[in-house]
């Protein structure tokens, strides 16, 4: 055999032990890049194993080069790229997630999983689900985990979907290029991902010990059969992540909002047996309003999923607590009942959403009242402040129709975030509110703190007329425009001097 046989025999062997170069469905488009890398890695290495065998086997002289005698670049040590999370097990491709025998603490209990079949599969309120489905023949139902959690017991049950339970009459025809139809409350499918199979997935769950008829379904929904599960308790911290055996999971807890206003994770890894992770973490009052857990599932070094997992609670699980509060405006520090429970509500979302209790925080009301440069209908505004250990802040605002009750978020959703303050004198805060009830209106909103009271703020950077028009600072520091225009910042001046105090981004929606 000659040199150039050798060569295609050895590179043809090292392609078929690197693998195909198409991942499963369900790798997102990061996984693709990290696999991308780590496969190069592999053909490099492969490669250059096969030519060194090569080299030996038919003796070429030590030091003569391979490459291009124009590549003058020195053959030093060259910088590795950045691990990538391996599993700790080799991933098994050929069978899926919800395939094979159950899993779980409880899987060679057979009385136990087949009673666990028979169970209803009826979705029944306050139970969160994404779907009404109809209960699917028993004999396409398969228990996939059944196990015991801290301070409880959980099942977890799929069947081949049959499509939502219809209760009333359709309006509109059925779209029968769309895959699969949409279960009430739920998502619509992504066009991308329509060559996965649905699948109708129940999570049940009882006591400590409890027994098959002693388990209450809790959640129901639409899953992927080839995207893993995860369901969490934060009133117990229990979790349950079910991926594919050989599967590397991990969880985070919360994220960290940083002084610089930049938000972070740091994941670790959970031990899993056979594809299945049964686990706790710190449970979270707040867990019901947000989820702060976060869970990663990555396969040969692709992130399959990151997300945070599907919140479940008992019925008689106890409410989130009061949330505590400094009220700013009205100065008078008095809220209507209404407004109080506005004003927790807000409160409560950031601290879920970042996992944290109140007293470590400061939160404060910076505004409860009306937008008083509204002209077609009334409206009130909450604006709530988080201040984090680090010292960023968060701040969520939101008006109401006092009449229809509907309500939306002036800024981002989420919230807006402020780094910390170098000096101790409070920020100033200005957003734009922008309320449709009987016509679109657009405000500038500008709070500015007690030292600043009584002075006027310019918005600044944006479109025509930023910069020339002033907003006027009530005795509370409160300025209120109709403003249809783009602004950047807004600077507030002194009263007395004239001089800028202050200088704050506006957040707009």
């Amino acid at each position: 055999m000659n040199l150039e046989q050798k060569l295609r025999d050895t590179l043809r062997h090292a392609a078929d032990d690197v693998g195909t170069a198409h991942p499963a469905a369900g790798v997102r488009s990061a996984g693709m890049r990290a696999l991308v890398r780590r496969r190069s890695r592999r053909r490099a290495t492969v490669l250059g194993a096969g030519l060194a065998v090569l080299l030996v086997g038919v003796g070429i002289p030590t030091g003569t080069s391979l490459f291009s005698s124009s590549d003058n670049s020195p053959a030093g040590p060259q910088q590795s790229p950045a691990p990538i999370p391996e599993s700790t097990a080799e991933p098994t491709p050929s069978v899926g997630i919800f395939d094979g025998p159950a899993r779980g603490s409880l899987a060679g209990d057979a009385d136990f999983l087949e009673a666990i079949r028979e169970l209803p599969w009826e979705i029944l309120e306050p139970i969160p689900s994404t779907s009404s489905q109809p209960a699917p023949p028993r004999e396409s139902r398969r228990v996939v985990f059944a196990g015991d959690v801290p301070e409880g017991r959980w099942a977890l049950v799929v069947a081949d979907y049959s499509g939502p339970l219809v209760t009333e009459e359709p309006t509109e025809p059925a779209d029968s290029t769309s895959g699969s139809s949409v279960p009430p409350g739920g998502e619509t499918p992504d066009p991308s991902e329509r060559t996965r199979t649905p699948l109708s997935a129940v999570w049940y769950a009882g006591g400590a010990q409890a027994t098959a008829d002693q388990m209450e379904l809790v959640r129901g929904s639409v899953i992927s059969s080839d995207l893993p599960e995860s369901i969490y308790d934060p009133t117990t911290g229990a979790l349950v992540v079910v991926a594919a055996p050989g599967d590397l999971i991990e969880v985070s807890q919360r994220p960290r909002l940083g002084s610089d206003g930049t938000v972070s994770r740091a994941f670790a890894d959970v031990a899993s047996d056979a594809g299945v992770a049964s686990t706790s973490v710190e449970p979270q009052p707040f867990g019901r309003v947000r989820n702060a857990v976060q869970v990663r599932v990555s396969r040969a070094g692709v992130v399959l999923e990151e997300r945070s997992p599907s919140s479940i609670f008992a019925r008689d699980a106890p409410e989130a607590p009061a949330v505590g509060f400094e009220v700013l405006r009205p100065s008078s520090g008095r809220l209507g009942a209404d407004e109080r429970t506005r004003a927790q509500d807000l409160a409560a979302e950031i601290l879920g959403s970042y996992g944290l209790r109140p007293a470590e925080t400061a939160i404060q009301v910076s505004y409860s009242g009306p937008i008083g440069s509204l002209i077609s209908a009334p409206a009130d505004l909450v604006v709530v402040t988080v201040t984090f250990p680090s010292g960023a802040v968060v701040s969520r605002a939101q008006w109401f129709d006092p009449f229809s009750g509907t309500n939306a978020s002036c800024g981002a959703p989420d919230g807006d975030i402020s780094p910390a303050r170098e000096s101790s004198e409070p920020a100033s805060l200005a957003f734009i509110c922008s309320v449709d009830i009987q016509s679109f209106e657009s405000n500038l909103i500008v709070l500015a703190p007690a030292p600043y009271f009584g002075g006027y703020a310019v918005a600044e950077g944006g479109s025509a007329g930023a910069g020339t028009i002033p907003v006027g600072l009530d005795d509370e520091g409160v300025g209120m425009l109709a403003f249809h225009g783009t602004v950047r910042t807004v600077a507030v001046y002194s009263a007395s001097s004239g001089a800028v105090v202050d200088r704050v981004p506006v957040f707009t929606y």
